[in-house]
C-alpha cells in the first residue's frame, strides 16, 4: 500500500521484477485477495465441522 500511495515502484519491482508499477500493484492485490478467500474457506469449513460436534 505504501508503494502505491507514494508512487514508489522500487519495492514492488523487488518482488515482481516487472517494469509496470500498476501491473505489479494489481498482482499484489490479487495475491492478497486469493489468500483472504482461501483462509475464509478454510475457516468456514473448520468452524462448520466443530459446530456439528
Amino acid at each position: 500500500m505504501r508503494y502505491g500511495l507514494l508512487g514508489e515502484a522500487g519495492g514492488l519491482h523487488d518482488i515482481w521484477g516487472m517494469a509496470n508499477a500498476q501491473t505489479m500493484a494489481w498482482l499484489s492485490l490479487l495475491v492478497v485477495t486469493a489468500f483472504a478467500a482461501l483462509l475464509t474457506a478454510v475457516s468456514v469449513r473448520v468452524f462448520s465441522r466443530s459446530a456439528l460436534r
